[in-house]
């Protein structure tokens, strides 16, 4: 798996794809995000929530992030996958 994975991620880097960052209203989040964002508890997110979506699947901002997919790199390596309940956690390099 971790082959095929860095497989994919080497395509997704190629295609370029823009990431984009905006403020939605807390209210407007169960609407717009994909399955597993809408169980996401937002009791304690601010009224408005910091949004990134990519290929148009949201997800609450967890920090920095690049401009687009091109800036990892193609040296990119799936190192480990392992998945607990329904989340899956991929580790991964990315060479100079």
């Amino acid at each position: 798996l971790p082959g095929q994975l860095s497989f994919e991620m080497r395509k997704l880097v190629e295609a370029d794809i823009p990431t984009i960052v905006q403020s939605i209203e807390k209210e407007q989040v169960p609407m717009i995000c994909e399955t597993d964002c809408r169980n996401v508890d937002l009791t304690n997110y601010p009224d408005t929530i910091r949004m990134v979506s990519l290929c148009g699947m949201y997800i609450p901002c967890g920090g920095t992030h690049i401009k687009s997919s091109s800036e990892i790199g193609s040296e990119v390596e799936v190192t480990k996958v392992k998945k607990k309940k329904q989340t899956y956690r991929v580790s991964y390099t990315i060479a100079d």
